[in-house]
């Protein structure tokens, strides 16, 4: 990964992950942020910002 360059994450993009332990025998689920598509996503902004941000501030 390069250092200069930072990827954002984007807030309307969400992963859930299930992991199983076979010892246990319990499921648990993690949610995360999935990083921003940048110039591939609908909301995206030339000068790098994004339109659903914009709202928010």
């Amino acid at each position: 990964m390069n250092k200069d360059r930072k990827n954002k994450l984007c807030p309307f993009k969400k992963i859930v992950e299930r992991e199983y332990s076979s010892r246990t025998g319990k499921g648990t689920y993690n949610e995360r942020f999935a990083l921003c598509a940048g110039d591939r996503c609908m909301a995206y902004r030339p000068g790098g910002y994004c339109a659903r941000m914009e709202d928010r501030k």
